[in-house]
């Protein structure tokens, strides 16, 4: 018993420190080829779990997908792909993503990222492609609703429930007052 919480502790510890390299070497504008620097420290870690969380939080950073292609975790791979299909906004990405759920999924969100409903129809399972528009004419329609108030403070605590009811946190940036989108975009942690 002592052994398996020895080893989720050296665990957790080799994952923390290996984000803070990953942090200081990558966002790091002191730091000297620091792209380059984190990339190495990825190679360099033996644990192939390890080596995917690391070269996982690179490429969902960066949006990199020839780091994406480096995780052998396909689950990872794939949200790694998503997040930088939604970074990039690129459509074309989404098709590399190998699970039909998870390509619905990034589909989904590029079509409310882009504010483009017609991206919906590249969704495979027919519930999700109808809840995708669902949701985009949600958004929609509060957009607009929103846009209506005549008091800016009203406006911005309109965006900031839609964004509650939506979890389309994209709409943080329609907020104008910069303490109350700071908090919008704190909230979802962006």
């Amino acid at each position: 018993m002592d052994k398996k919480i020895f080893f989720l502790i050296v665990v957790i510890l080799l994952i923390v420190t290996g984000s803070v390299l990953i942090w200081y070497f990558w966002y790091n504008p002191m730091a000297s080829d620091n792209r380059n620097e984190a990339l190495s420290i990825c190679s360099d870690i033996q644990d192939q779990l390890l080596k995917d969380d690391c070269n996982f939080n690179i490429g969902s950073g960066k949006h990199d997908l020839s780091i994406c292609d480096k995780i052998l975790n396909q689950e990872l791979k794939n949200t790694c792909y998503l997040n930088s299909a939604i970074g990039k906004k690129d459509l074309s990405i989404c098709g590399k993503i190998q699970s039909s759920l998870d390509q619905d999924k990034c589909y989904s969100n590029l079509a409310f990222f882009q504010h483009d409903s017609s991206i919906c129809s590249f969704i495979q399972d027919q519930k999700h492609k109808d809840s995708c528009l669902e949701t985009y004419n949600r958004i929609q329609k509060g957009l607009l609703a929103c846009a209506k108030k005549e008091n800016q403070s009203d406006k911005d605590d309109c965006y900031r429930d839609l964004v509650n009811t939506t979890e389309a946190y994209w709409v943080c940036d329609r907020i104008e007052d910069q303490t109350k989108k700071d908090d919008c975009n704190t909230s979802w942690m962006r």
